[in-house]
C-alpha cells in the first residue's frame, strides 16, 4: 500500500493503514509540520526523498517518507586545553559538542570524535579546534531516522596550548653533587703535579683539592665538603 501526497491527515486513529500481514504501507509526503498521522505506529522514517524517484530506505517495514530535509548542527563549545607538548593535537569529550535541528520528536547520538587539532601547535588562547569525521545516528522511539543531513566536520575558537614551562638553575646558588659522577670523579682523580723548578728555587706541591675544574654549562667546582663536591654556580673557581 502507498500514498503520495503534499500532506496527510489521519482521523480515524492508529489502525487507519492496515495493509495486511504480508504487505506493508508508504506515506509520501512533503513535510511532517503539514502532517497528522493520528498514533500511527511505523517501522522507519525518511527524509531528503521524493515519491517516483527516491528509493525508500528500507525493503521491509511500514514507513513514512518526507521529501522535506532537516539539517543538524553540529558545533563546538566549552574550554580545551593543553600544556605545551610539540603537537596539535585536540583532546575532546562529548560535553564540547554542541547540537541543535532534530525535528519530531527525533532523537540523535553523535559519534562525539574524542580527538580534533589545533590550527597550530603555538601557545596561545582563544585558538582555533577543528574536528572531522562526525556523524549521527537517529531513531524515533524504536523506529529508525533516515535522510538528516549533518556536517561531518565542526571548528570553533575555543582552544589554549599553556606555554611550556621553563628550568634553570639559579646563578650563585650552591648545589650538592654526588662525587661519583663522572666529570666530578674526574676531577677528584687530579695527581698531585709536582712542577720542575730551577734549582734555587723554592717547590711547592700543587694539591688536587687546591685545582678549580670546569665543570659542564660554566659551573666550576669550588671546595670539597665530605662525600660531596659543594659547586657554586656562575663562580669562577676557588
Amino acid at each position: 500500500m502507498e500514498l503520495a501526497g503534499t500532506s496527510f491527515h489521519n482521523n480515524a486513529g492508529s489502525s487507519a493503514l492496515n495493509p495486511g500481514t504480508s504487505g506493508r504501507f508508504l506515506v509520501w509526503s512533503v513535510s511532517r509540520n503539514n502532517d497528522n498521522r493520528g498514533n500511527i505506529v511505523y517501522d522507519f522514517k525518511q527524509y531528503s526523498a521524493t515519491y517516483g524517484t527516491s528509493t525508500p530506505a528500507q525493503n521491509t517495514g511500514n514507513g513514512f517518507i518526507y521529501s522535506n530535509t532537516p539539517i543538524l548542527n553540529v558545533g563546538l563549545t566549552g574550554q580545551v586545553s593543553k600544556p605545551h607538548d610539540g603537537s596539535n593535537t585536540a583532546k575532546l569529550n562529548a560535553a564540547n559538542y554542541l547540537l541543535t535541528g532534530a525535528i519530531d520528536g527525533d532523537v540523535v547520538t553523535l559519534n562525539y570524535p574524542a580527538t580534533g587539532i589545533y590550527a597550530d601547535k603555538n601557545s596561545g588562547t582563544n585558538k582555533n579546534i577543528i574536528v572531522s569525521g562526525i556523524n549521527a545516528d537517529v531513531m524515533n522511539g524504536l523506529s529508525i531516522v533516515y535522510g538528516y543531513q549533518v556536517n561531518t566536520s565542526a571548528n570553533a575558537y575555543i582552544g589554549t596550548i599553556m606555554p611550556q614551562a621553563e628550568s634553570h638553575i639559579p646563578l650563585n646558588r650552591p648545589i650538592l653533587v654526588e662525587a661519583s659522577q663522572q666529570f666530578i670523579s674526574t676531577a677528584m682523580r687530579v695527581p698531585e703535579k709536582k712542577p720542575t723548578f730551577h734549582p734555587n728555587e723554592k717547590k711547592e706541591v700543587i694539591k688536587p683539592s687546591e685545582i678549580s675544574t670546569p665543570c659542564p654549562q660554566g659551573i666550576n667546582i669550588s671546595s670539597e665538603e665530605g662525600q660531596h663536591i659543594l659547586i657554586s654556580c656562575g663562580s669562577s673557581g676557588k
